[in-house]
C-alpha cells in the first residue's frame, strides 16, 4: 500500500509540473536543528524594527547592519550616531558584538541604543552568526 501511495504522489507531482525525482529537501533530517544563522535570522525579526540588513538599504532608527563584521563602530555613512559610539574604539567581531548585544549600555556607555540586551548566550550566538552571514 505504501508503494502505491508513493507512486500516486510521484504521478501527482509530475502532473503538476514538479520533478518527482528531484530532492525535496536539503538532505537534512526534518528533525535536525536549524543552522545558527537561520535561527539568528528569525531572532533578528525583533531587531528589524530599528535596523535594515540588505546592502544598499538606508538606516532606520538604528544603522544598516549589512557588512557589520570588520567595520568600525559608528562608521555607517550618514547615520547620526551618539558621540559615545562614534568615538568608541571598537571594530565589530564575534567578541565585541557578543559583549554589545549582552548589555549595550555597559559595553559602550552613553550610546543611544534603547535595546536592553540579550541574556541568552545561544540567542546572541545565533544573531551574531546571522550578522556574519551578511558580509
Amino acid at each position: 500500500m505504501k508503494k502505491i501511495s508513493a507512486l500516486l504522489a510521484a504521478l501527482a507531482l509530475t502532473a503538476c509540473g514538479e520533478n518527482a525525482s528531484a530532492p525535496q529537501s536539503s538532505g537534512a533530517s526534518p528533525d535536525a536543528p536549524a543552522p545558527p544563522a537561520d535561527r539568528g535570522r528569525i531572532a533578528f525579526n525583533e531587531c528589524g524594527a530599528c535596523h535594515t540588513v540588505r546592502e544598499g538599504d538606508g538606516s532606520r532608527i538604528g544603522p544598516n547592519l549589512y557588512g557589520v563584521f570588520g567595520r568600525r563602530a559608528g562608521a555607517v555613512e550618514g547615520f547620526a550616531y551618539s558621540a559615545a559610539l562614534r568615538n568608541a574604539d571598537v571594530v565589530w567581531d564575534e567578541a565585541s558584538l557578543d559583549a554589545f548585544l549582552t548589555r549595550p549600555q555597559d559595553f559602550v556607555r552613553g550610546n543611544r541604543m534603547a535595546y536592553p540586551g540579550e541574556s541568552d548566550a545561544e540567542t546572541r550566538a545565533d544573531l551574531i552568526a546571522f550578522l556574519k552571514s551578511l558580509n
